[in-house]
């Protein structure tokens, strides 16, 4: 049995102090609360930390390298699942992306991925699911074109190549609202996350549509608020819908279920601003904060996408890198970590820690559905981190192992 003390700890969005968490074979077996605040440091079995935190779970990432192509990353998957862990990430959902003109790297991409759903490798985050970003998405954004246009039967075929290991996949109202919605309520039948997104001018009518599958048990999601989709205070977009927590006593919301978001926290491509109006106005329960990461925040290279090039401009304001498709002012994909959006909450926004943690890892394995990860309590996989009390990260706890260590 390996044991792991904290003076500050949070268990399922509780911040209590001094307590024990005691686990065998990679689980959480038990916890012991109002413990001594000074256990005795020589037993060898006894982990001590001044802060435990579950490990964040990222929702939306598409890696952070192992190849000069970004359409390759996820064939070497453990380049990024071994570089995450000093960033407190412990559980990754694998963004993927559907290129029309290079269908056999969908399908290597899938079939690496596939056999490590929710396999445990040495000093690696583990990869518990797929979010598929496309291919029925409206307006690209950063995304290569896919197959926008595929027919229900020919989706079909490439929602059940991923299988049980598809957790979200991001589709357009707009596209959907011509054949009733048929797409996301195939997804809905199978248990997957619906979220909305990459929509820029979808209608009111096809934006309620969608949301109206909603259900408290099952709510929609949506990728990457306020980028790729519409706000405006007469025209109505995805973002105007889905940032509020009540909707007005209208006739035409009534029965409306609040969806969940996710938030790319890296101060670019959500202004501060922006974010401090989603924390005051949004259910934070129903937020997700993600890192839709590209690269490490010390990249200082360029990458290929699809044929296209990235550049990466460092900021003078201290923040992480900024990349955007080469010649334009797209961004694309981000360099922010799981650790800085986690500090951010707490040091800028003032958010209480116990709220950050849901947000960076409760909230986004409860969105998609993933089954023992994103809190810590008797039961779960046994992924924590243990932080200094000025919240810097000394060591990565995954399946019950140290994955990263600072001393190291």
């Amino acid at each position: 049995m390996k044991r792991f003390f904290g003076r500050e700890v949070v268990l399922e969005g509780e911040l209590v102090k001094n307590a024990e968490i005691h686990v065998v074979d990679g689980i959480i077996t038990e916890i012991l609360r109002d413990q001594s605040p000074n256990p005795s440091s020589s037993d060898p079995s006894l982990h001590l930390s001044d802060v435990i935190v579950p490990g964040f779970v990222d929702i939306h990432t598409h890696g952070v390298g192992g190849n000069e192509e970004l359409l390759e990353y996820w064939k070497i998957p453990e380049f990024t699942t071994s570089r995450v862990v000093k960033y407190g990430t412990t559980s990754i959902v694998a963004s993927i992306t559907f290129p029309k003109d290079n269908p056999q790297n969908i399908d290597q991409v899938i079939s690496t991925l596939v056999p490590r759903i929710g396999v445990p490798f040495p000093n690696c985050a583990i990869i518990d699911g797929i979010h598929a970003e496309g291919p029925i998405v409206a307006d690209l954004g950063g995304l290569v074109p896919g197959e926008k246009d595929m027919s229900l039967e020919d989706f079909t075929v490439l929602v059940d190549k991923m299988g049980s290991a598809l957790k979200v996949m991001t589709i357009a109202p707009s596209m959907e609202y011509p054949i009733e919605y048929s797409r996301m309520k195939l997804l809905q039948s199978k248990g997957i996350t619906v979220s909305i997104g990459h929509d820029r001018n979808a209608s009111e009518e096809q934006i309620l549509g969608a949301l109206r599958l909603g259900t408290s048990s099952d709510p929609l999601h949506v990728t990457h608020i306020f980028n790729v989709q519409g706000f405006h205070h007469r025209d109505m977009g995805i973002a105007n819908f889905t940032v509020l927590s009540e909707f007005p006593d209208l006739v035409e919301y009534h029965g409306l279920v609040e969806p969940t978001i996710e938030v790319v926290g890296d101060l670019l491509h959500v202004h501060p601003l922006v974010i401090q109006l989603i924390l005051k106005v949004k259910n934070w329960r129903n937020i997700a904060f993600i890192t839709d990461s590209f690269l490490e925040p010390d990249a200082s290279s360029s990458v290929s996408y699809g044929g296209r090039e990235l550049e990466v401009s460092h900021q003078s304001n201290g923040c992480c890198p900024r990349v955007v498709l080469k010649g334009t002012k797209t961004i694309a994909g981000s360099c922010t970590t799981m650790l800085s959006m986690f500090q951010y909450l707490i040091r800028i926004f003032k958010v209480p820690i116990e709220r950050a943690a849901a947000m960076c890892a409760t909230n986004p394995a409860r969105i998609t559905k993933l089954k023992g990860v994103g809190s810590i309590k008797v039961g779960n996989r046994a992924d924590f981190l243990l932080l200094s009390q000025g919240l810097e990260l000394e060591r990565t706890i995954i399946n019950g192992e140290i994955a990263w260590n600072k001393l190291n």
